[in-house]
């Protein structure tokens, strides 16, 4: 068994099924040709209590990686619950993965070996593919396009379920914050601002089936209102400026506020790439 000085995120919300989730850290945990060496769950409030019930069989069975239970209450927030997360983290790099994601078997092992040759990057991400219905779609921004602040600006560049990041780089720069629906935007934000580096693989090393509640879940009225709050701390930052702002609400205002069909079509064949 082989393992690596890597601590596994894992944040867990009410909305999560049960059965993807264990196909999700099973994914990880078993799978793997390298093993991280810790795994920190976060059940973020209440959730289906198999859950529960199957990380303590796993803490209970597993004896080559350390896992970690982190349960609250209530609901926190995805931003609140992953800033605890690398507070607590024991090793500088940190997986981060999603609870209904499917990692490849070397996943661990090309993000690993390629921060060996390569750790002046704070962020390493891959291609990631996107299953909908019959339809399969690859979202990745090439290395170029990721470290350009004005194409920051305008779409998310990294993949977060597979990214591999630096704990000290993070918190040089405040960590996570709490940004409802945009909190690993907000923080590639905060790096690239601070002229830390990200790359990227060009290997899928994650795969993801998606659904309607995908789409409907980044568009209406309260979605806007979170992209309108994002932009306020980005202005709040200085990465964009008062003409940047109102241009992107402009923008995403006549996506977000409109039909799914349109939403669909923009992620679909603007966004993503056929596999």
């Amino acid at each position: 068994m082989i393992t690596r000085p890597i601590t596994v995120l894992l944040p867990v919300h009410k909305q999560i099924n049960y059965l993807k989730f264990k196909k999700s850290i099973n994914s990880i945990i078993y799978k793997q040709t390298n093993i991280p060496k810790e795994f920190i769950v976060i059940i973020d409030g209440p959730v289906d209590s198999r859950i529960f019930d199957y990380l303590r069989i796993l803490k209970r069975i597993i004896k080559y990686t350390n896992i970690k239970i982190i349960k609250y209450s209530s609901n926190k927030g995805l931003g609140t619950v992953l800033k605890n997360g690398v507070i607590k983290s024991k090793y500088n790099l940190i997986l981060r993965c999603d609870s209904d994601d499917f990692s490849k078997k070397k996943r661990v092992e090309i993000l690993y070996n390629f921060y060996l040759k390569n750790k002046n990057f704070s962020v390493i991400d891959s291609k990631m593919s996107e299953s909908y219905g019959n339809k399969k779609r690859i979202r990745f921004i090439d290395n170029e396009n990721k470290n350009n602040p004005i194409f920051l600006k305008l779409r998310n560049t990294i993949n977060h379920p597979t990214v591999l990041m630096q704990k000290k780089d993070i918190l040089k720069v405040g960590n996570y914050e709490n940004v409802p629906f945009f909190e690993d935007y907000f923080l590639w934000i905060k790096l690239l601002k601070n002229k830390y580096k990200f790359a990227g693989i060009d290997r899928i090393l994650v795969n993801t089936k998606i659904n309607l509640d995908f789409y409907k879940r980044r568009s209406g009225y309260k979605y806007f209102i979170h992209y309108k709050n994002f932009l306020k701390n980005c202005l709040r930052i200085n990465f964009i400026n008062k003409i940047e702002f109102y241009i992107l609400i402009l923008f995403r205002c006549l996506i977000i506020l409109n039909n799914k069909k349109l939403l669909i079509f923009f992620y679909q064949k603007l966004l993503r790439k056929k596999k």
